[in-house]
């Protein structure tokens, strides 16, 4: 049977469109008549994988070209690095901080418990100055300067090698346990060769970057193509984005020209995007040219969830999706605004909003836009 080969290798959970639009394809695939395969990243976990399709697991990085590691791996180094920072300095930098900032905290919200603070401070304060006093009269015995001198020599020279010797350690560990990463093009070459493809087989990424591009067309070039299956490929970002301008390798127009001089393009390597305004953009870099596609989604389970409406109910506005400038998300305030008087107050239009933020802390405008 021919296969149908998903290459998503920054599936590593539900997050993003990733899930859904892999499966989706893969799903349709199967009702094609093929077989279909999705090729994960590592770390998906087998909780996730359909009982109906084959998953294999082989990515080490995801299109960003970014190493992936599990939870466990990324906490192991995580803490490692932390013990190679000086921990002990600043975690009692971090506890002076914390004491003093609650002191202050108290004093300004619990007028009643001033008199208490203030009393505490003061012991505190006169304890510390008995001790640097107690500190002083120490000296004043024969030798203890020449003796509190040598400590500290030899104090600080033990804590001179502890300090080497741990950054070692630690340099030795964090290189010992990180994961030795295979590059996109390792990756794919080793599970295709593991799949046996066949020239009858098809192959779609519909996730990648334009580095990645270059190394599915060096892939390519290396072998016998007449063995080799056929290769689609989904470009989704504008030939302006900093992404594709400033991608390291050859860049999109050279590898679209090696891509036609070698007569990979169209017979074993075709492109896609999902709009005209796109096609007209990448189809003026070079004589490449793109075909549009719609972006999938499995239909047939909207359809089960979908209720007959009446005139009676509001409707049902729903975004899902990634918080990202992109998308216009930063617009959705002066959407509701605008619409809260006429058609959300009297319940015309209900409205529902379930995203996260594509990056940590959200960017741009977008953590204005929370409601």
């Amino acid at each position: 049977m021919k296969k149908f080969i998903v290459i998503d290798h920054s599936l590593c959970n539900l997050q993003g469109h990733h899930y859904e639009c892999s499966l989706s394809v893969a799903e349709a695939a199967a009702r094609e008549g093929y077989e279909p395969i999705i090729i994960t990243n590592k770390i998906f976990p087998q909780s996730l994988k359909p009982d109906n399709i084959k998953v294999i697991s082989a990515f080490d990085v995801d299109w960003f070209d970014n190493p992936v590691n599990s939870n466990q791996e990324h906490n192991i180094i995580e803490f490692l690095n932390i013990l190679q920072n000086n921990p002990l300095d600043k975690l009692s930098e971090r506890i002076i901080y914390q004491v003093q900032f609650y002191f202050k905290y108290w004093d300004l919200t619990q007028p009643k418990l001033k008199l208490l603070l203030e009393k505490i401070q003061g012991s505190l304060s006169r304890l510390i100055n008995w001790i640097q006093e107690d500190i002083k009269l120490l000296r004043s015995i024969p030798l203890s300067n020449t003796l509190w001198g040598l400590f500290k020599i030899i104090w600080g020279l033990i804590r001179y090698i502890l300090v080497i010797f741990s950054k070692k350690i630690n340099q030795a560990l964090i290189k010992l346990l990180t994961p030795k990463t295979k590059s996109f093009k390792e990756s794919l070459s080793q599970v295709l060769e593991e799949i046996k493809f066949s020239s009858d087989d098809e192959i779609f990424i519909h996730t990648i970057g334009i580095y990645q591009v270059e190394q599915v067309y060096h892939y390519l070039v290396d072998r016998d193509l007449s063995k080799m299956p056929r290769f689609h490929i989904l470009l989704r970002r504008d030939i302006d984005d900093p992404l594709v301008v400033y991608a390291p390798g050859m860049g999109l127009k050279a590898i679209f020209d090696n891509c036609y001089n070698s007569q990979l393009w169209p017979d074993k390597i075709q492109f896609y995007t999902d709009t005209d305004e796109l096609i007209q953009r990448y189809n003026s870099l070079s004589e490449v040219k793109l075909q549009k596609i719609p972006i999938p989604f499995r239909q047939e389970k909207l359809q089960q969830t979908t209720q007959i409406s009446t005139k009676n109910k509001p409707i049902h506005i729903v975004y899902l999706g990634d918080a990202r400038p992109e998308k216009g998300y930063h617009y959705l305030p002066s959407i509701v605004e605008s619409l809260w008087t006429d058609y959300i107050q009297p319940c015309k239009i209900k409205l529902t909003i379930q995203s996260n933020f594509s990056i940590e802390g959200g960017e741009g405008l977008i953590p204005q836009a929370r409601l």
